[in-house]
């Protein structure tokens, strides 16, 4: 005998998925923002005038803080997301089995509700690779810079005209 899911039962499982998703996000948002920001940063703040050989190696030593806590999130982020996807998944599930469609058979329902929701996972998975890419770019390029520090030189013209 075929049940029917209830509106609010269904709509339910949705907020939890997109709740949990949210959080991902903005884990993974915060991570990325952290190597993107602190070694320009640090950079800025080498060519103020502070060169001194603690005040290099305490920068460095932030940046590389930075870069650590912003990989945790990152790989946390992704735990949350899989988590989620899986919970999700793994609901609906449970919600259609009790309710049997004579037209389709179970494995095009779990398609039909796979496929969605891995397309949009993978855009969204190679957006924040992308972001961590181009901070991790960046970063090595600040690296290279608080390493081999010219005074003459900013650290704006070593990013964009020495490589």
């Amino acid at each position: 005998m075929a049940a029917s899911v209830q509106a609010n039962v269904f709509f339910a499982n949705e907020r939890t998925y997109v709740s949990w998703m949210h959080m991902a996000t903005t884990m993974a948002g915060v991570g990325s923002t952290l190597v993107g920001v602190m070694a320009p940063s640090a950079i800025m703040t080498m060519n103020r005038g502070s060169s001194d050989a603690t005040t290099s190696s305490a920068l460095l030593a932030n940046v590389r803080f930075s870069f650590f806590v912003s990989v945790v999130l990152l790989v946390v982020a992704l735990i949350v997301a899989i988590y989620a996807i899986r919970l999700f998944h793994h609901r609906t599930r449970v919600l259609k089995l009790s309710e049997d469609d004579q037209n389709m058979g179970r494995s095009d329902l779990a398609a039909i509700n796979t496929i969605p929701q891995v397309v949009v996972g993978c855009f969204v998975a190679l957006g924040m690779l992308s972001i961590f890419v181009v901070g991790f770019w960046q970063l090595i390029i600040c690296i290279r810079f608080i390493h081999s520090h010219d005074a003459s030189k900013k650290w704006y013209h070593y990013y964009y005209y020495a490589r």
